[in-house]
């Protein structure tokens, strides 16, 4: 089974480079990412690639028996709907929270939940609040896909290091994201579009909420420390300052890198290697080992907002 699934994992990457490769000038009749004011990059760009590795995803999933991806079809639907034409923020989150709902319900943390809630009503707010929850790193991700390779670099060594430690079938979809990396990475070729962000959000949801205890389930959560971290400290500044938190910005720890003059490929490095570092010590120590490393990331994050990032005003 190991080396069908290591063919599989080799024709996706092949297909996910080279479908993302011919459909670049395609998409760059009617599907550009016009730069404005908040953007990290200066020139028209074609968008929506991850729609290829999203795809050869599902269907290279389905070879080995591996339905988890084919749960985030309707958010790869919504978001490239929002990629072509634009949609309002409300229906986006709608899609996403019975998105949420589905994968809760069938990939068994619904069965969790009710073995451990016997009250109807702490039952309905667990699943309310693990629903918010999900679409909340849905939307963390989506934020942080504005720097080229940073998002699908960091996401590529998650779903690396899931594929080896708890479910090898998930290497196909390693395999798809890392052959849309290489023409992600800068100078980018082309942004996979909140239709590849949302995609991998709600995969990695998926992934979290299928673990079978909860030390799997935090030190999977903690390999995205640098990904999270980043969202979650830019919101809660923003709101603090009392900006809305709702609005469009570019107030992210990486977005302010780059005004301050770092280059794409820098920063998205330094995400990509502390993910990588957290990935490293996860697969090879104890949960309770991970706490230091993930100290120390947070610590080095402090240290480039403080030292290097341009002030967020």
């Amino acid at each position: 089974m190991n080396k069908d699934i290591f063919i599989i994992s080799l024709f996706s990457f092949l297909f996910s480079f080279i479908l993302t490769k011919l459909v670049i000038p395609y998409f760059s009749n009617f599907l550009n990412d016009v730069p404005n004011k908040r953007s990290s990059h200066i020139k028209l760009k074609p968008t929506s690639g991850g729609i290829i590795f999203s795809s050869v995803s599902i269907i290279s999933s389905l070879f080995i028996g591996n339905f988890l991806p084919l749960f985030s079809l309707p958010i790869v639907i919504t978001g490239f709907i929002d990629d072509l034409k634009g949609l309002k923020a409300f229906y986006r989150f709608v899609v996403q929270i019975f998105t949420s709902l589905f994968i809760i319900k069938f990939i068994g943390l619904y069965k969790i939940l009710t073995l451990f809630i016997d009250n109807n009503i702490l039952l309905v707010l667990s699943i309310f609040i693990s629903s918010i929850f999900a679409a909340g790193i849905i939307n963390l991700v989506n934020f942080m896909d504005g720097i080229d390779g940073l998002v699908a670099g960091c996401m590529t060594i998650i779903f690396f290091t899931f594929s080896i430690k708890h479910n090898i079938n998930f290497l196909p979809i390693t395999a798809s994201l890392f052959g849309f990396l290489l023409l992600n990475w800068y100078p980018s070729k082309i942004f996979m579009g909140d239709v590849g962000s949302t995609f991998l959000g709600s995969l990695y949801v998926s992934i979290l909420f299928k673990s079978q205890n909860i030390d799997d389930f935090i030190g999977l959560l903690l390999l995205s420390t640098p990904i999270l971290f980043d969202g979650i400290t830019c919101i809660i500044t923003r709101f603090i300052k009392g900006k809305n938190i709702f609005a469009a910005h570019n107030s992210h720890l990486y977005q302010r890198l780059y005004q301050a003059g770092w280059n794409h490929a820098l920063i998205s490095f330094i995400y990509i290697g502390l993910t990588g570092f957290l990935s490293f010590v996860y697969l090879n120590f104890q949960i309770n080992f991970l706490i230091l490393p993930v100290l120390m990331v947070l610590i080095f994050g402090v240290y480039l907002n403080k030292n290097f990032a341009k002030s967020l005003t």
